[in-house]
């Protein structure tokens, strides 16, 4: 008996170039999406928080944060409202500005 020999299965000569799957670009996106967004989160919060100080050391009267809340820095309450500026125009613009 003759003995048998088994050839391998030959591979094409030119193999295609492989395309990038259409799943791994959107989660790309989504990825950078997600970064952009927290970094202007974290933006916002940093000028949020830095609008509260300028307008705390800026306030006309006595702030405390123990007995004043943080909208008496935009105005006084109600029924004689009053506009302590500069602080009011500092803490309005901060709140137009970063829209919380």
């Amino acid at each position: 008996m003759a003995a048998r020999t088994i050839s391998e299965p030959q591979l094409p000569q030119s193999i295609p170039p492989r395309t990038k799957a259409t799943g791994s670009t959107a989660a790309q996106q989504r990825s950078r999406d997600s970064t952009i967004a927290g970094v202007l989160l974290s933006l916002a919060g940093a000028a949020i928080l830095m609008g509260f100080i300028t307008a705390e050391a800026l306030y006309s009267g006595v702030y405390t944060t123990h007995t004043n809340t943080v909208s008496h820095l935009g105005a006084s309450e109600p029924p004689n409202s009053v506009v302590l500026q500069p602080s009011a125009a500092i803490f309005d613009i901060t709140m137009l500005v970063t829209g919380p």
